[in-house]
Order: structure tokens, then C-alpha cells, then sequence
């Protein structure tokens, strides 16, 4: 799915009304206005069915880090260097969930790789960017790509 709003008819039009009151100058494209609605989706004044489309874009998004550009673009040498190796464990706290023979970007792994080594992540924007994903996605146990 599109990640320039206006190429997204059904987010487009769920929230033709609150993008000039949260995302008032914001220009279209690389997921900027789509990540502003997202960053205000609980807000009070956002329209319950703008918020409802940004939850099903971003339930999509969450397990596909390719389907996020500006993560895509950004953490390209920290998801090599960090979230690749393919005999990687990764321990959520709950259960441990081992790499091998998963598709990492399909299953949502490399995103939430990324969530808990963001403190280790070397590049400046690649950090910046997962902080806006776990601010945006914290509170719905839908976008946590691990437990579906």
C-alpha cells in the first residue's frame, strides 16, 4: 500500500479532514503525513475513523519493515549489521523467538529487532526513526508482529 497518503484513497479519505489540523504544512511523500496521523492517532480531536485506518495501514506496515521507507532507507547498515544473521536469537521477554528458517521481514522480526537494540543502533536517523515506530505502534497489541 501506498506510503504517500493521496495514493492511499481509503487513509486519504478516512482522514481528509484531520490532515490539515495535525499535519497542517506537512509536504506529502516518504511516509510523512501517514507517520504524522499516526504520531496524533489517539489524540483527542482525530476522527475515530481516520485512527481506525492509520491501526489497519500501520497492522500492514508492522510486519514488512520494507513497506516503511524511511526505515528501509535509514537502517540499512544497522539491520545488516545488527538484525541479519540468521542464527540470530532474539529473547522479547516472554518467549524466544530463533531466526532460523523465518522470513524476517515477513514475520515483523527485523522491526522488532530493531525496537529492542534501538539504543544500539549506530546511525543517528535509523534510531529517530524506530523511537517514532515504538511511539506510534506501543499501545496496540495488534501492531507487536511477534504475538500474532
Amino acid at each position: 500500500r501506498a506510503t504517500d497518503v493521496r495514493l492511499n484513497p481509503a487513509l486519504h479519505l478516512a482522514c481528509r479532514g484531520d490532515i490539515p489540523r495535525f499535519c497542517e504544512g506537512m509536504e506529502p511523500g516518504d511516509a510523512r503525513i501517514i507517520n504524522c496521523l499516526a504520531m496524533h492517532k489517539e489524540r483527542k480531536g482525530m476522527s475515530a475513523e481516520c485512527s481506525r485506518e492509520v491501526e489497519r495501514f500501520q497492522e500492514v506496515h508492522v510486519a514488512n519493515f520494507r513497506m516503511d521507507p524511511r526505515i528501509a532507507r535509514l537502517c540499512r547498515r544497522d539491520i545488516a549489521r545488527s538484525c541479519d544473521p540468521p542464527d540470530t536469537l532474539f529473547d522479547f521477554g516472554f518467549f524466544e523467538f530463533e531466526r532460523t528458517g523465518l522470513n524476517a521481514s515477513k514475520d515483523g522480526l527485523t522491526l522488532q529487532c530493531l525496537k529492542l537494540k534501538q539504543n544500539d543502533l549506530r546511525s543517528e536517523g535509523c534510531r529517530r526513526e524506530v523511537y517514532r515506530l515504538v511511539r506510534t505502534t506501543v499501545n496496540s497489541m495488534r501492531l507487536s508482529a511477534p504475538l500474532r
